[in-house]
């Protein structure tokens, strides 16, 4: 790259923005799962279930607002707007609640109480309360929301201990009974028959923790499923909304910032990986940082780490990046098309089969990288626990600099000159390979330090897929739908594939553990490869017979004109 391109007045402003907004979105999204877990109290299958459905999220926002972009020539206002969202939402995340404990409570019905429980399954309380040893079965409660006063002769049942009630009592296993989804058990004096009995009044939002003796009871109380009782809090909802807003604002930004970065190279759509770079060089710089000062915030902490240094370097970052964004200057008004025959042009492209091959490949390469970027920290993070290696947030800061610095950087910058010679398809299948390398190795790791060199491989599953699936999207196509383009095929890639990934990635997870969920996502990345490899040589016979290049649609190595494209080798 020229010394004159690195101070080109015109891309200066698309670098900084690049810079700054993955510096700040480095602070934070890749310790949104571990915060998400370690803080809030959600599980990998919850996590797995909030991931999945973000990069759905993120297809329609995309998508409709990248065609809303394109018609009404509005790209450079919707972005401003979706880089301070994602700043603002991001910010506001840190104020999300944790998840309550998985309550009990007493429930008050003509004087007479009961201890009621959420159960997520009748049939296996049901077979659990048949192995009760007595029908009678002692208990202790430690309640809130009440007082002993408001038990008729409590003398012999209840204490009180600052603002926690003692309940020395039975449960009755045979009588109890299910409203909605919970169970109720009567409460009983002693071993006998006779109810505890209340004042109805002064049990309003009451909360237990419950403790008995007798194995039948405890696992009929134990069979509560915690998964799906988070879906019934307000806490879970009100962090799903937040996140929701700032990853939908998050893709908005990144779409549209790639469709003005391919506007502002206008005839040169290979320089894209020399201004992308400058997004790593803020990711690795901030991410390798950011690890080492969340373990020196919470060096003397022992409860939940504390993660606001990240959530207010975020807002910091993106607010900068919006007034430095300003100065980008984007001519907007060229061959406007109206919208039917944008639409005619965005399925002519898309019908295509090496298009849908294509696609296929950034499916797949979606899947495997949403399970890396929500479950890598989770994984290293539980080979810590292994080993109790306390600086876990250190390596992490250590793997974003290493992807960033030795993987994506060199990659970005030299991604011209690869495509040039592998062709975008061909560069997929040595993504997915790659891929499936990766995951394999992560698989037979015990030790989390020695991910470290793993990480460079980044280079190849996250600097040159992105190049080619980017420029891919905009040499096919005119300039008019280009953000309608960039949004479908980013849309494949987060709104499906990473969806698919996480929520896949989420339940194995949970029922097979990290080693085995990275082995299988690898040997499903190789196959993928072979198949990808193998149908492109299909395409390419057939398309010979026909005399008709089905390949790409422009060659990276000559000016893509904007109403019709030279063609390169698929």
């Amino acid at each position: 790259m020229a010394i004159t391109d690195s101070i080109n007045l015109v891309l200066l402003p698309m670098k900084a923005h690049y810079f700054l907004f993955f510096a700040g979105t480095a602070a934070t999204l890749p310790f949104l799962p571990v915060f998400a877990q370690g803080n809030l109290g959600i599980t990998e299958v919850g996590i797995g279930v909030i991931y999945a459905v973000l990069p759905f999220l993120g297809l329609l926002t995309k998508t409709a607002l990248g065609f809303v972009a394109d018609k009404f020539e509005k790209r450079r206002l919707i972005f401003l707007s979706s880089v301070l969202a994602t700043g603002v939402f991001m910010f506001v995340i840190q104020f999300s609640r944790a998840i309550p404990p998985m309550p009990e409570s007493i429930a008050c019905q003509n004087e007479l109480l009961s201890l009621r429980r959420y159960i997520s399954n009748h049939d296996n309380c049901t077979v659990a309360l048949h192995n009760v040893v007595n029908e009678k079965v002692m208990c202790n409660l430690s309640c809130t929301g009440f007082t002993c006063d408001a038990i008729h002769d409590q003398e012999e049942i209840c204490s009180s201990e600052k603002e926690e009630v003692r309940l020395h009592i039975f449960l009755d296993a045979r009588n109890y009974s299910f409203e909605e989804s919970c169970i109720l058990f009567p409460l009983l004096r002693n071993d006998s028959t006779f109810p505890v009995k209340g004042d109805c009044k002064g049990f309003h939002s009451t909360s237990c923790k419950v403790t008995c003796d007798d194995p039948g009871m405890k696992s009929c109380l134990d069979e509560v499923s915690y998964d799906d009782y988070i879906y019934t809090t307000g806490e879970f909802w009100i962090y799903f909304v937040l996140i929701a807003f700032a990853w939908c604002s998050m893709a908005i930004a990144i779409s549209l910032s790639d469709t003005i970065c391919f506007l502002l190279l206008g005839s040169h759509p290979e320089r894209f990986g020399n201004e992308r770079l400058w997004g790593t060089i803020g990711w690795g710089i901030i991410g390798l940082s950011i690890g080492a000062i969340i373990d020196h915030v919470n060096k003397e902490n022992e409860d939940k780490a504390d993660y606001s240094i990240a959530f207010y370097m975020v807002l910091g970052f993106l607010l900068v990046d919006s007034i430095c964004s300003l100065k980008l200057r984007v001519d907007e008004h060229q061959h406007q098309k109206e919208g039917k025959t944008m639409t005619r042009e965005v399925l002519t492209v898309l019908i295509k089969p090496e298009v849908l091959l294509f696609l296929l490949a950034v499916f797949t390469i979606g899947a495997c990288t949403g399970l890396l970027w929500n479950f890598l920290f989770i994984y290293v993070n539980d080979l810590g626990e292994q080993n109790d290696d306390k600086n876990m947030k250190l390596l992490m800061g250590l793997i974003m600099a290493v992807q960033c610095f030795l993987g994506e950087l060199p990659f970005f910058f030299l991604s011209g000159k690869i495509l040039k010679r592998t062709g975008h398809s061909h560069a997929l299948s040595i993504v997915l390979l790659v891929f499936g390398l990766r995951f394999i190795i992560y698989s037979y790791l015990v030790d989390p330090w020695w991910v470290l060199p793993v990480e460079v491989s980044q280079g190849f599953t996250f600097g040159i897929f992105y190049s080619a699936m980017t420029s891919y999207a905009y040499v096919i196509c005119s300039s008019q739908v280009a953000a309608t383009m960039q949004g479908i095929f980013g849309g494949t890639f987060e709104g499906i594939g990473m969806a698919a990934g996480s929520l896949i990635g989420g339940v194995v997870y949970k029922h097979h553990g990290g080693s085995k969920t990275y082995y299988y996502f690898g040997i499903f990345s190789l196959g993928v490869c072979a198949f990808q490899f193998l149908m492109g040589f299909v395409i390419r016979f057939f398309s010979r017979k026909t005399n008709t290049d089905m390949g790409e649609a422009c060659s990276l190595s000559g000016p893509p004109s904007i109403e019709k494209k030279e063609e390169i080798k698929m």
